[in-house]
């Protein structure tokens, strides 16, 4: 993919758009943005997008992400775009994000975002916490 890593901001893209991107494989260079955003660690974020710090490195050699990975990449992107969105600032977000979190039993968001079902909760907290409802 040609496109540069600032065309990637996820929340501007609608479905039919996200969907063919996601298709076609992500570039490879979103992993690293991806983690940076989140502020963690290479192992930490093996473990949250469940990719093996070996095929991390593999992928740097690789032009687009598979479709599973790509899937993963954009969930955890377009969240931590909506967490600086909503709490105004990326080390907001950063913070946020790894908090234990009342509204999600105790655990942190970023426990929560491994799985599509886990994203959707994360996705309306933080709709709650935009709209000023109580969590």
């Amino acid at each position: 993919m040609s496109e540069s890593a600032s065309s990637y901001n996820h929340l501007d893209w609608d479905l039919p758009t996200a969907a063919r991107k996601v298709a076609e494989g992500l570039p490879t260079y979103a992993l690293e943005r991806v983690r940076e955003k989140l502020s963690v660690s290479r192992k930490e974020f093996s473990e949250i997008i469940q990719i093996s710090e070996r095929t991390l490195s593999r992928r740097a050699k690789e032009q687009a992400l598979p479709v599973d990975e790509s899937e993963r990449v954009y969930r955890l992107s377009r969240l931590m775009e909506l967490a600086v969105r909503v709490l105004g600032s990326e080390g907001n977000a950063q913070e946020w994000i790894k908090e234990s979190n009342f509204a999600l039993g105790g655990a942190t968001p970023l426990e929560y975002v491994r799985t599509e079902p886990g994203a959707e909760l994360v996705e309306q907290l933080l709709g709650r916490i935009e709209h000023g409802i109580p969590v």
